[in-house]
């Protein structure tokens, strides 16, 4: 199993307006995918959003991440506008 990390900076304090349309909208989309395992997107302590999606395999992961995706709440969601938590795929 493959993930993708992304942090959205200071949009930690959005994440009750974005979980709601996040689930109903952008997850079914998800799942629509190939390979696709699960979702999740938090706050984190340090007022980030934070979100890991998770694949069967590396190409799956990597091709999914580069894929634009909803804007909710004013957050581009795991398209380029997203920022790699943990830098560039290896």
């Amino acid at each position: 199993m493959y993930v993708a990390i992304r942090k959205y900076a200071d949009k930690g304090a959005l994440i009750d307006g974005l979980v709601p349309p996040v689930r109903d909208g952008f997850v079914p989309l998800l799942r629509r995918a190939v390979g696709f395992k699960g979702y999740c997107v938090f706050a984190s302590e340090d007022g980030h959003a934070v979100s890991v999606t998770m694949f069967e395999d590396r190409p799956t992961t990597y091709h999914a991440s580069r894929q634009p995706g909803p804007r909710v709440g004013g957050v581009q969601f795991e398209g380029p506008a997203a920022q790699p938590a943990g830098g560039h795929p290896r």
